[in-house]
């Protein structure tokens, strides 16, 4: 009886494990489950996507450093302005000129005026210089006749654009107007006020072109005479209203070169 008992202990001992096992394979198994050693199991959870950073923080470096905040955005940066274009400029004018009032009715008609400026920049906004403009007249009584101006000018500069700019200007000088005719020469001299106005638009940083006005007021003291019949020369009484010259007027385009830093 003891052998027969023993016999069938090792039996039971040696009988292969997958006849006791619940499952072999995941097929054995209901459903989404899966076999674990024998045995059906719900399937792990899938692992959830890495934790990213604290809102307002970027990633920090690689090497695992603490993060650091975001960069701010970007600020709306001003507008440059620009550099002056240089310390010393050359204007050149042409255009045409005349004059108005009792010069006009004397039969001076409006012919071809011509302007130099030299300037120094005072800042952004200011400018200092000499000016020398002749205007050339035509009457039918004369072979030549000019009006010369020569004055130091001050100008008033308003940006308008960063390529774009409008002035006003002042000058006061020396102002004579020569008629040579077939019997001889009359001049009159005297002060000049000069007011001029402008626009001007920079196609490069040291070259300008623009359109320009000036009219100037003769207050002469003095007229000379050089005729085969008359000599000399006599004072002018500016406060009497027979001696109301007018005005001198020109108009036309410039262009301005600028030099130094």
């Amino acid at each position: 009886m003891k052998i027969i008992l023993c016999v069938a202990m090792c039996g039971f001992v040696l009988i292969p494990r997958s006849v006791w096992a619940q499952c072999t394979k995941d097929t054995d198994c209901k459903g989404d489950r899966i076999c674990v050693n024998g045995a059906c199991a719900a399937p792990a959870p899938a692992p959830g996507p890495a934790p990213g950073p604290a809102p307002g923080l970027a990633p920090g470096p690689v090497g695992g450093a603490a993060p650091y905040p975001n960069p701010p955005p970007p600020a709306h940066l001003p507008v440059r302005r620009p550099r002056r274009p240089g310390l010393f400029a050359l204007e050149l004018g042409l255009g045409a000129g005349g004059c108005t009032g009792d010069c006009r009715d004397a039969g001076y008609e409006p012919m071809v005026a011509q302007r130099i400026s030299t300037l120094f920049r005072l800042g952004r906004y200011f400018e200092l210089g000499l000016q020398i403009n002749t205007m050339m007249l035509k009457a039918e009584f004369a072979d030549t006749t000019f009006a010369l101006m020569i004055a130091p000018e001050a100008r008033v500069i308003v940006p308008v654009h960063s390529q774009l700019e409008i002035w006003g200007a002042l000058a006061g000088g020396y102002l004579n107007h020569h008629t040579k005719g077939p019997n001889g020469t009359v001049y009159a001299h005297g002060f000049g006020l000069g007011f001029g106005t402008g626009v001007q638009f920079y196609v490069i940083r040291r070259i300008a072109i623009g359109v320009s006005f000036w009219l100037y007021a003769p207050f002469f003291h003095e007229q000379c005479v050089d005729t085969i019949a008359v000599e000399g020369c006599y004072d002018v009484d500016i406060d009497n209203p027979a001696t109301d010259w007018g005005l001198y007027w020109m108009v036309g385009p410039h262009a301005t070169f600028y030099f130094g830093r």
